[in-house]
């Protein structure tokens, strides 16, 4: 339950802020704000799904193989953008106000989209154990015809 509310909230928070940024003109942040709130949204639908217990009705293991890979995408991309923007800030030592030419906005953002693909890679890595292990039995019963029984 955490976890999905949290996600509401990260979710909420980058629509938020996409809206904000692009009223301000800063649209490097507002571009991040959103793939954050993107990557949370679907982070929040698999949760919420865990939650009802009808995440195996909606996905098998093998369909959430893709929404693992978007995962891995958003946490390289956001990586690969916060040391972009940390690259920008230290080289050309921008202010912070206004808020339309600030980087370390986008370095928050970016940073949250790496956060976020690393939760979607986690929850669905979590997810697909859990289906794993409900789908094969850990300890298999011997039946009275089995050999390993008798004593010779």
């Amino acid at each position: 339950m955490f976890a999905f509310v949290i996600s509401v909230l990260y979710t909420l928070a980058g629509i938020s802020a996409f809206i904000v940024f692009l009223i301000y003109g800063n649209y490097p942040t507002a571009v991040w704000a959103i793939i954050t709130a993107i990557i949370t949204a679907i982070n929040g639908h698999l949760h919420w799904l865990k939650l009802r217990k009808v995440l195996n009705q909606w996905y098998e293991r093998k369909e959430l193989t893709p929404i693992y890979y978007i995962g891995f995408v958003c946490f390289t991309l956001g990586l690969m953008g916060t040391g972009y923007h940390s690259t920008i800030e230290i080289m050309l030592k921008k202010p912070m106000m206004p808020i339309n030419q600030s980087e370390v906005t986008a370095i928050v953002w970016a940073f949250l989209t790496a956060r976020g693909g690393l939760c979607v890679m986690f929850t669905i890595r979590s997810f697909s154990r859990q289906q794993a292990d409900d789908e094969e039995p850990c300890i298999v019963q011997p039946t009275s015809n089995d050999s390993l029984n008798t004593v010779d």
